[in-house]
């Protein structure tokens, strides 16, 4: 398998370190590692011209963007650029996630003994995401449906017990998809800006095979993920982008039902006027189609 990686960075420059030497450590080498990096001020830029200049057992790329364009629109230029290297498959991650010395193997060894039929039907293979030795479910979901609700549902601990999952959902963290895949469903929205461009991808390239979880490849993720944090500026992002999403692909019952419950817990756990002003405001955006930045809301 000739599988090229794509990392998008943003400001976090010692959890980029700990990632890149990651990559020089897999027992099967990527042909390629391209950094994405998202205008950062810390010092990742001149850090990413020292990487570049030492030796590896992949060629090295760097992208400097102009501007944040969010994770969103740091993995779309990466894709974009990543088609043009010839590679099979684009692995996608963040600069907080490190794969295991072992994880691109595992997810090989896995495709390889699929007989070809399975393998046509595979569109994209990922791991097991594990934040301060505990499963960091999120990142890899199945769907639910009832009549009267759709659900996200997190793989559990029991199910990677077995060797590999059939799922709907994943994150961009240590995710691989076939390249003529990407070919034909078209690159992620660059302007979802932030959170839940990869859940629309996973639904997108969805409609065209398998997404695999293999369960023995793992992604050591460096990050904050379940500390409870107060509403802020990604609060926006996540429910207009979801909300939009869920129109693109669910009864508009579903739509209701997601709405509701975005409602609830405003009057539960965020019932301010600012809180307010911004799920009104991420409502009507979400149902007029106007995504991309909104400059009352960054970072």
């Amino acid at each position: 398998m000739n599988i090229g990686v794509v990392i998008v960075t943003y400001n976090r420059l010692e959890k980029l370190k700990k990632c890149l030497f990651a990559y020089e450590k897999q027992a099967l080498a990527p042909a390629f590692v391209l950094v994405i990096d998202n205008c950062s001020t810390d010092g990742t830029a001149g850090y990413l011209e020292d990487w570049a200049r030492l030796s590896a057992p992949f060629q090295k790329l760097i992208r400097h963007m102009d501007a944040n364009n969010g994770g969103a629109g740091g993995f779309t230029a990466g894709i974009k650029e990543a088609l043009q290297m010839g590679s099979d498959w684009i692995w996608l991650s963040d600069d907080d996630a490190y794969p295991a010395p072992d994880c691109l193997q595992c997810l090989c060894d896995y495709y390889s003994t699929q007989p070809a039929k399975e393998q046509s039907g595979i569109v994209s293979l990922c791991g097991k995401v594990v934040n301060n030795h505990s499963l960091s479910a999120l990142h890899r979901r199945k769907i639910e449906r009832s009549v009267f609700r759709l659900k996200e549902v997190p793989l559990a601990k029991e199910d990677y017990e077995a060797k590999a999952n059939e799922i709907a959902l994943f994150s961009f963290v240590g995710t691989m998809i076939r390249t003529d895949i990407i070919l034909r469903a078209g690159l992620p929205h660059e302007d979802y800006f932030i959170c839940y461009d990869d859940t629309e991808y996973a639904l997108r390239i969805g409609q065209y095979g398998r997404i695999i979880c293999v369960s023995d490849a793992v992604i050591l993720h460096d990050s904050s993920e379940n500390i409870i944090v107060p509403y802020s500026w990604k609060n926006y992002y996540m429910f207009r982008n979801k909300l939009y999403t869920y129109f693109q692909y669910y009864r508009k019952w579903y739509c209701m039902v997601e709405y509701l419950k975005h409602l609830f817990m405003l009057l539960r756990y965020y019932n301010k006027p600012a809180s307010w002003k911004q799920f009104i405001c991420a409502t009507r955006d979400a149902l007029s189609g106007r995504l991309g930045k909104n400059e009352r809301y960054l970072p």
